[in-house]
């Protein structure tokens, strides 16, 4: 192994980083934000508060993903995210350097209990 560590495994690490960024952009809307909803699961007692950047880190927290691998994930992570603010799972809180997203009462409930998937069938 040279000084820096093994270049076969970087390359693998990030060959399969970019295979995950290809399925997750291969989701549908639904399916992505049923995905991504676990990214708000309460670590504590407290759900997080997260911005599209946080999401996308955490969708590829298993990789070694390079910034261009996230920058791929910012157009289906925010349809992803507007379906779940739309089905009154989350809610988006603008602020001048952007904003984050954050569970609605609802969608704890519904996290907890399971029921994400009925909140985001269309009626």
């Amino acid at each position: 192994m040279g000084l820096f560590g093994n270049k076969d495994e970087k390359a693998a690490r990030q060959s399969a980083a970019a295979a995950e960024v290809e399925r997750l952009c291969g989701l549908t809307d639904r399916d992505l934000a049923l995905e991504l909803v676990e990214a708000f699961r309460p670590a504590d007692s407290k759900a997080p508060r997260l911005n599209d950047l946080q999401v996308a880190m955490w969708a590829l927290r298993s990789f070694d993903a390079k910034t261009s691998l996230y920058i791929q994930l910012r157009g289906p992570i925010a349809s992803a995210l507007h379906l779940l603010e739309s089905a009154d799972v989350t809610v988006r809180t603008v602020l001048s350097g952007g904003g984050y997203s954050s569970l609605t009462r609802n969608g704890e409930a519904a996290l907890e209990g399971g029921t994400v998937s009925e909140m985001l069938t269309p009626p």
